[in-house]
């Protein structure tokens, strides 16, 4: 099942996506609409087909190997795609629906039988097979004979089930970000197309795209100041979504209402009333949102958590359980996901080396510095490109090497393309050890954890 799973986003890729956007010319409607369309699908492809099926036929039979291959990549977020992915579907599924005659026609013209809504549909449906997959291999373990081994192996099995029901009820309510009717549409296509808008300091394992959108737009937000719209998918991993009943301090009034927590954002929503046949269709109103640079709580009312911005304390709401729906969001675990943000906040706002520790770097730069760049400079030059490539090519200007020479026909220009290319990143890597290994430990374990909270 793995193998046709993979197989069926593979033709989808080619029929919908490269034989669409790497045509030219690409039809005008479409111009700019490839990751709108189809959001992450290709990095969902990839990981299965490099990473996931050669993991699972490692495992043969082995049913606790299988099961921590699934553990280790829910706990790395290696599946957090499928977030992602269920985070822009509904967008997807409304421009699919939108493009359907010319998706249609092309469906006819290549022979698919499954067709562009039954593609996009394929990565919502697969988790929940997993899950089913796990809980068959555990029931199986439960009915043969105990053992020490298969003990194990049910332990294992049944903690990756727990996991991929838990991350599966995440990306469900993840699709919730979805009835928010601020981020149905945007009356601006430059906006919409992420012109003019700041690109995130990093993409999630490079499970999303710089391209890939899902713009709130706050226009009716009755704080003035935070009325520019946000992509969502650039506020870090989502978290959990709360119902609950939300007292609102600028507006003055209550409402119930759901609370999204993302790694760097908090974002709270008004539930709007809806006639008697639009029950189904519950749409969520914008009230204002908490990065989280900004983000405080209070919580000495351990029935009332206070959340509040630390930089305009006016910016506040309190949130109570919604007694209609008492079981579906718990205080305590809202506060968790808070501390979590703050925590991550300080840790990168009160990061400081000392300055004995900073001595210690600048001396070990100063003393070294000197003997590696000439260590460098003779291994670079008698390697440069003229003593390599012969004297028709000018030393001053190294890319002219490239046109003077027929790849296809020079096998030695390609070799010495190959080997300069080994150098460069031998020197690389000598570079590293000189600078980071050679420091004391404590101060390359500090640098390390700079660089990854600077990354978050």
């Amino acid at each position: 099942t793995e193998r046709n799973y993979i197989n069926i986003l593979e033709r989808g890729i080619t029929t919908y996506i490269k034989n669409v956007f790497q045509k030219t010319p690409i039809p005008s409607e479409l111009i700019n609409m490839k990751y709108h369309l189809f959001g992450n699908i290709e990095y969902i492809h990839l990981f299965h087909k490099s990473v996931l099926l050669p993991k699972m036929i490692a495992c043969g039979k082995d049913s606790g190997r299988i099961a921590d291959v699934f553990r280790k990549y829910l706990e790395n977020d290696s599946f957090y795609g499928y977030v992602l992915y269920s985070l822009y579907h509904p967008k997807s599924q409304r421009l699919c629906e939108q493009f359907s005659r010319f998706f249609e026609n092309h469906q006819n013209h290549s022979g698919d039988k499954l067709g562009v809504k039954s593609f996009i549909l394929q990565p919502i449906q697969r988790l929940p097979r997993y899950n089913m997959m796990l809980n068959s291999i555990a029931k199986a373990l439960r009915k043969s004979a105990q053992t020490s081994s298969t003990s194990a192996n049910l332990q294992s099995v049944e903690a990756a089930q727990r996991m991929m029901e838990a991350f599966i009820n995440s990306m469900n309510e993840s699709m919730a970000v979805n009835d928010i009717v601020e981020c149905e549409r945007a009356e601006d296509d430059e906006v919409e197309m992420g012109f003019g808008v700041p690109k995130p300091a990093t993409v999630l394992k490079e499970q999303n795209s710089e391209n890939q959108i899902l713009f709130l737009y706050p226009r009716e937000c009755e704080n003035a100041e935070r009325n520019k719209p946000f992509n969502i998918l650039h506020q870090g991993k989502f978290k959990k979504v709360f119902p609950l009943y939300i007292n609102d301090l600028r507006l003055g009034r209550q409402y119930q209402g759901k609370l999204f927590i993302f790694e760097r954002c908090v974002i709270f929503t008004e539930q709007t009333k809806q006639k008697p046949a639009e029950q189904s269709k519950q749409k969520l109103r914008y009230r204002g949102h908490f990065d989280g640079q900004e983000v405080g709580y209070d919580f000495s009312n351990q029935q009332i958590l206070r959340i509040v911005s630390e930089k305009d304390r006016e910016h506040a709401i309190e949130v109570k359980i919604d007694i209609q729906n008492p079981n579906a969001a718990n205080l305590a675990v809202v506060v968790e996901l808070l501390r979590v943000i703050i925590s991550k906040r300080e840790k990168k706002e009160g990061f400081i080396i000392e300055s004995t520790e900073l001595t210690i770097i600048r001396n070990a730069m100063v003393n070294r510095n000197s003997s590696n760049r000439s260590s460098i400079s003779s291994t670079a030059s008698s390697f440069s490109f003229y003593n390599t490539c012969g004297p028709e090519i000018v030393e001053e200007s190294p890319l002219s090497f490239y046109p003077k020479q027929d790849f296809n026909n020079n096998s030695s220009a390609i070799d010495t393309m190959i080997n300069f290319h080994q150098y460069y990143e031998k020197a690389l890597s000598d570079s590293l050890n000189f600078y980071m290994n050679s420091l004391p430990f404590e101060v390359r374990e500090q640098l390390t954890e700079l660089n990854e909270i600077l990354n978050d």
